[in-house]
């Protein structure tokens, strides 16, 4: 079973598992914080799916708790490095990612 350790985002961004970064077309690195990565791999894992905000908030901060301005801050920052419309929120359900 062979895991394809890179995806692509968009046709600017790949993102790579084993170096836990993403990168752009130029193949310069893109620095993502331990829980931006978290999400993202989140996201990417369940593409076919909409993750709700509490399997989420289980995945990211599952030893500690969190603020909501936390959580938003988070998805902000991470929409910031990879497009703000590759994020979906469905009101009320949770969040996907689109991956072109």
């Amino acid at each position: 079973h062979n895991l394809d350790i890179t995806v692509s985002i968009s046709d600017e961004l790949k993102y790579n598992f084993i170096e836990k970064s993403l990168f752009d077309k130029h193949s310069n690195k893109i620095a993502l914080t331990k829980n931006e990565f978290k999400l993202l791999e989140l996201l990417i894992l369940n593409k076919d799916k909409t993750v709700s905000k509490n399997e989420i908030e289980n995945h990211i901060w599952y030893d500690d708790s969190n603020t909501d301005s936390a959580f938003k801050s988070l998805f902000l920052r991470l929409r910031n490095k990879i497009g703000k419309d590759t994020i979906i929120n469905t009101f009320g359900i949770g969040y996907s990612i689109i991956l072109k």
